[in-house]
């Protein structure tokens, strides 16, 4: 009898594992979908929390891109008519909002929330990759930074299609927000110059640099001398004092 009872349950959970699964879609949802195949006028099928749907999209997404959906109202008579979320869609509150957060995993919180309106501001696509890079990246800014430089930063990183991390956007904020280069140089060659002058002051005693590190010292400050004096030569490139 157990055998019959095991069979039978295997047999029941075969049938239960081989039917499609149901999928309701509401109006004004908000879907994580993956386009697997295009078909003509604009239309798509789309995997859906595992399951396919054949769908119009009202934007053209190309087959293998990854984005965040709304289902339109007109979505009728079979016929599911799907939007991919963009800066054109109107900024994106309540529900929907945590919804996308949660279809992407992202705990509903302030900053997250108003990292999904500042995307729709930036036109930046909401993608699943791209929302949780930006979020860790926003999340491990130095606290020595404006929260709004580092945050334009990494939007201009995600527009240039460069890897979201810190590294990348710390790069960026240091050309878009720091110092220009000729202060940086003029900055580098003061600190050469004090640290030759503090050698050559040394105290009897003191442990002195080596030759060929006094030498390297002194031939970079040689070289940033010779730069900044090229960058005064420019049309307001002067260099700083």
């Amino acid at each position: 009898m157990n055998t019959i009872s095991q069979i039978m349950q295997s047999i029941v959970s075969q049938m239960q594992a081989s039917e499609p699964k149901a999928l309701e879609l509401k109006a004004g949802q908000i879907v994580n979908g993956l386009v697997l195949q295009l078909f003509t006028d604009n239309e798509a099928l789309v995997n859906i929390g595992g399951v396919q749907v054949r769908a119009r999209l009202e934007l053209p997404l190309r087959q293998g891109d990854s984005a965040l959906l709304q289902v339109q109202p007109e979505s009728a008579n079979g016929q599911v008519v799907l939007k991919p979320i963009q800066a054109s869609s109107g900024q994106i509150t309540g529900e929907p909002l945590a919804e996308m957060l949660k279809n992407v995993g992202l705990p509903n919180t302030s900053a997250n929330r108003q990292l999904v309106q500042q995307m729709q501001q930036e036109g930046v696509p909401f993608t699943k990759e791209t929302m949780r890079a930006l979020s860790e990246t926003l999340a491990g800014a130095p606290k020595q930074v404006q929260a709004e430089t580092w945050q334009q930063a990494a939007f201009v990183a995600v527009k240039r299609g460069l890897p979201v991390t810190e590294q990348t956007v710390g790069s960026l904020h240091q050309a878009m927000f720091g110092k220009p280069a000729s202060a940086q140089a003029s900055d580098l060659a003061r600190e050469l110059g004090a640290l030759l002058a503090r050698e050559g002051a040394a105290k009897p005693g003191a442990a002195p640099l080596s030759a060929a590190a006094a030498g390297v010292l002194q031939q970079a400050k040689q070289q940033l001398d010779a730069l900044l004096g090229l960058l005064a030569q420019r049309p307001g490139g002067a260099a700083a004092p």
